[in-house]
């Protein structure tokens, strides 16, 4: 059973209403952070088991972990806020280029 997401298309860039690449980047760069640290304190609150059964590099792979899900998270769509940091990163420019 194959339960990895669909993969997105972003070959191409009329799909993408956001001109300004390397703003909209950032933005998403920024989500993927964010998420990937709020899922890391999820991960530090759920308690140990499932994948992981403590050790030395626990905290190293769960925050490891929590990075990765951040990117896969914002990659596929994110939750809302890469858009909201596009739109403030543009009106910090003086605007749209």
């Amino acid at each position: 059973m194959d339960v990895a997401a669909p993969a997105l298309s972003t070959s191409s860039a009329s799909k993408n209403p956001h001109p300004d690449v390397k703003a909209w980047s950032a933005a998403q760069d920024f989500e993927a952070v964010l998420i990937g640290e709020l899922t890391g304190h999820m991960f530090k609150t759920s308690g140990t088991g499932g994948s992981f059964s403590g050790g030395e590099a626990e905290d190293t792979w769960r925050g490891i972990l929590a990075e990765q899900v951040g990117k896969e998270i914002s990659r596929a769509g994110g939750v809302g806020i890469a858009s909201s940091v596009y739109g403030e990163i543009i009106r910090l420019q003086g605007g749209a280029k």
